[in-house]
C-alpha cells in the first residue's frame, strides 16, 4: 500500500499596499536644514568654550532620515519664485489600482483650465523652446552669400535685413535664460489667476498605478504673497481610504521691485547704483525719479531710510551687541544680536527721498523722488533703503520682509572764477 506524501504550504495573503517616499532632493533639503540648525547651536556653545566659533561639516551631522513621506514643510520659499519638490507613490502589492492627488486650498487643476489659457500657455512654451526656423535659417544663408559677393566686388542681390529678423528668438545663454524667465512669468500669471496668492500645481494628478510599480509626482508652488500658509495634500488610491499629508509654507522675500529700464540706474551692481551727476555746492539741487512696483497680492507700506555709505562700509561704533549671562557656577549663556545702522539725521542732509512714507497697492507702480543737495564738494554716497510692511492687518505687519537698497552717488562742485588777462 502506497502512503501519499503531502506538502504544507504556508503563505501570507496581503491586500493593496501603497508607500509614499520623498525624493532624494527633498530628503537632502530636509537634512541640510537640520544640519544648519545643529551647526548654529554647536557654534554658539563652542564660541565661549573655545573662544572661537566652529562650523560643523555636513558629514559630522549626517542625519539618517526616514524617507517615508509624512508631511511637507517648506520654510525657505521665496516670493515670486516657483518652488519645486517631488515624491514617489509606490505600489508594493500585486494589485493594479489608480490614484488621484490634489490639494484642498491652493490646488490649481490643469484639467479644468479654460481652453484660452491652455492655448496661451502652449504658445509660450513653443515660442520659448524654438530657437530658429527654416525661413530665418535660409534668410541668414542668403545674407552670408550676399556678403561674400560684396567682398568680391559683386553687387548685392537682396536687402540685408528683412521682417523675418523681427521674429528671431534669442539663442545665446543669456537669451535662453531670458526666455525661461518670461515663460515662468507667463505661467505664474496663469496659475495665480485663482486670486489666492498661492497656487499648487501637481503633475500628474491622476493615473494608473500598476502592480509593483511607482509613479513620481512633481509639485510646483507658485506664489505672489508673503506670509505663513497651510494646506493638505490628499492622495486617493482606489481601494484604500484617502491619505492626507499636511503642507506648511513659509514664504519670505520682498514683492517690491525696481521697475526695469530706469534711466541712470545700473542694475548689474550690488546694490543697484544710481549716479545723479554734478551740482554746484550750496546752490541748486538735483532730482531723479525712481519707480517701485508691487508685484504681490497685498498692499504694502514703504518707509524710506537714508544712510551714509561710508558709515555702512566702516562703522565707527559696535556692530554686534554681546550679552553673557552666568546660569550656574562656571556655566554661562551667550547671546548676541546685530545693532541696526544709524540713519542720517540733521538739518543738512545731502540726500532725501520723497515721499518718505507711502502705500503701494497690489500690482501697482509708485513714483519716488531722490533729491541731492551738495553741502560739500567732492563725492557724496548714500544708501537709500526701502523697508516694506504688509498694510492689511497688525498680524501681517509683523512679518519681516527683506529691504530694497539703492546706492546713490553725486558730486558737489565748488565754482571757481579764473580771469585770463593778457598784456
Amino acid at each position: 500500500m502506497e502512503v501519499p506524501v503531502g506538502v504544507v504550504i504556508i503563505g501570507k495573503v496581503t491586500g493593496l499596499d501603497i508607500e509614499y517616499e520623498m525624493s532624494d532632493e527633498m530628503a537632502e533639503q530636509l537634512n541640510s536644514q537640520r544640519t544648519n540648525v545643529n551647526s548654529l547651536r554647536k557654534s554658539r556653545s563652542d564660541f565661549f568654550r573655545h573662544n572661537q566659533s566652529k562650523s560643523t561639516s555636513f558629514a559630522e551631522n549626517n542625519f539618517v532620515i526616514d524617507k517615508s513621506l509624512k508631511s511637507i514643510d517648506l520654510k525657505h520659499v521665496k516670493v515670486n519664485k516657483p518652488s519645486h519638490f517631488s515624491f514617489k507613490v509606490r505600489n508594493i502589492s500585486g494589485i493594479h489600482t489608480s490614484f488621484n492627488i490634489y490639494c484642498k486650498n491652493f490646488f490649481f487643476d490643469k484639467n479644468k483650465m479654460p481652453s484660452k489659457m491652455k492655448d496661451s500657455l502652449m504658445e509660450s512654451i513653443v515660442t520659448s523652446n524654438t530657437q530658429t526656423n527654416v525661413n530665418l535659417t535660409e534668410s541668414f544663408k542668403t545674407t552670408r552669400r550676399s556678403l561674400n559677393k560684396n567682398l568680391k566686388g559683386e553687387s548685392l542681390t537682396h536687402t540685408m535685413l528683412s521682417d523675418a529678423h523681427e521674429e528671431l528668438n534669442f539663442s545665446s545663454s543669456k537669451g535662453n535664460e531670458f526666455n525661461k524667465m518670461k515663460l515662468v512669468e507667463k505661467e505664474s500669471g496663469i496659475y495665480l489667476s485663482n486670486r489666492k496668492g498661492v497656487a499648487i500645481l501637481i503633475e500628474p494628478t491622476q493615473g494608473r498605478l500598476k502592480a509593483n510599480s511607482e509613479v513620481t509626482v512633481n509639485v510646483t508652488i507658485y506664489n505672489e504673497i508673503v506670509g505663513n500658509f497651510s494646506d493638505e495634500l490628499v492622495s486617493e488610491v482606489k481601494g484604500l481610504s484617502p491619505k492626507i499629508f499636511p503642507i506648511g509654507l513659509k514664504i519670505r522675500g520682498n514683492p517690491v521691485q525696481l521697475c526695469p529700464f530706469l534711466p541712470g540706474l545700473n542694475y548689474t551692481s550690488d546694490p543697484p547704483l544710481m549716479k545723479m551727476g554734478h551740482v554746484l555746492a550750496n546752490t541748486n539741487i538735483i532730482e531723479k525719479r525712481i519707480k517701485l512696483v508691487n508685484t504681490g497680492f497685498n498692499p504694502l507700506t514703504i518707509d524710506w531710510k537714508v544712510y551714509d555709505y561710508m558709515d555702512i562700509l566702516a562703522p565707527k561704533g559696535d556692530i554686534v551687541n554681546i550679552k553673557i549671562t552666568e546660569i550656574q557656577t562656571r556655566k554661562f549663556s551667550l547671546s548676541f544680536n546685530t545693532l541696526p545702522s544709524k540713519e542720517s539725521t540733521g538739518d543738512k542732509q545731502s540726500f532725501q527721498v520723497l515721499p518718505k512714507n507711502a502705500t503701494i497697492n497690489p500690482k501697482s507702480v509708485k513714483d519716488f523722488t531722490v533729491i541731492f543737495h551738495a553741502y560739500t564738494s567732492g563725492l557724496n554716497s548714500a544708501l537709500i533703503v526701502a523697508h516694506p510692511k504688509l498694510a492689511e492687518s497688525e498680524e501681517l505687519s509683523q512679518i519681516k520682509m527683506t529691504e530694497l537698497a539703492i546706492k546713490v552717488d553725486a558730486y558737489g562742485v565748488i565754482p571757481e572764477l579764473v580771469v585770463d588777462k593778457k598784456v
